[in-house]
């Protein structure tokens, strides 16, 4: 969920999913995209088994592009995934 220092959500941020081995974080080089809806949340479809490195790749206008890096794994034992 991508929200405000207030706390409230913001929309149509962008974020990417990318192997773990990545280290140049763009649209480009992205597995995947999703951009955050009016509650500020977003989801990736049908990522297969394996692990993920997931980063903002642009923000909403008039907000600052967040440099945090989030781990997610996918594992078959629980067909869930966990950041």
């Amino acid at each position: 969920m991508k929200t405000n220092e207030s706390g409230d959500p913001l929309e149509n941020a962008l974020f990417g999913l990318f192997a773990m081995d990545c280290t140049e974080f763009t649209e480009e080089n992205a597995l995947m995209t999703a951009k955050s809806d009016d509650k500020g949340c977003f989801s990736f479809a049908d990522i297969p088994f394996g692990g993920y490195v997931i980063r903002e790749l642009s923000a909403p206008d008039g907000y600052i592009l967040s440099d945090e890096t989030f781990s997610l794994k996918c594992l078959p034992q629980d067909s869930l995934c966990s950041a």
